[in-house]
């Protein structure tokens, strides 16, 4: 029986990947979570970038260069966006606390961008509880 629901659990149906959507995150996103086709390069882009890391190392990798990751952000799968949301949160908030001339080029108005994307996918339902934060953004 323990073998059945592994297998179920695990399986491709489109019911379960809807369970495994909204369960908690508590571990981190799989391969298939950033790209839930298994075709999309922006999404398997987003794995090579952010794929096994921790919510801080995923921070400090994009507040290393974000002109070169906040893409990323709009392209990775819900699940996986659902995850690393927190990294795009602290990073604009931290953006705020910056005087405006030393702000320079934080890429604030691309990460708009891939907020308003992920929200209006077709799959935005699991990300409902997000979408507060953001609009408190």
């Amino acid at each position: 029986m323990r073998r059945f629901w592994q297998w179920l659990v695990h399986s491709p149906s489109p019911v379960m990947a809807t369970v495994r959507q909204l369960r908690p995150m508590k571990e981190l996103p799989s391969q298939t979570d950033f790209d839930p086709t298994g075709c999309d390069l922006d999404g398997q882009c987003a794995w090579s970038h952010f794929g096994g890391e921790t919510l801080d190392q995923a921070f400090s990798r994009f507040n290393e260069c974000p002109e070169n990751y906040q893409e990323d952000f709009m392209f990775m799968g819900t699940v996986a966006f659902r995850f690393y949301f927190p990294v795009i949160d602290r990073f604009l908030r931290q953006t705020i606390e910056i005087p405006v001339a030393k702000r320079l080029d934080r890429q604030s108005w691309i990460l708009a961008q891939c907020l308003a994307h992920q929200f209006t996918n077709p799959d935005a339902n699991l990300i409902r509880e997000r979408r507060n934060q953001a609009i408190d953004l």
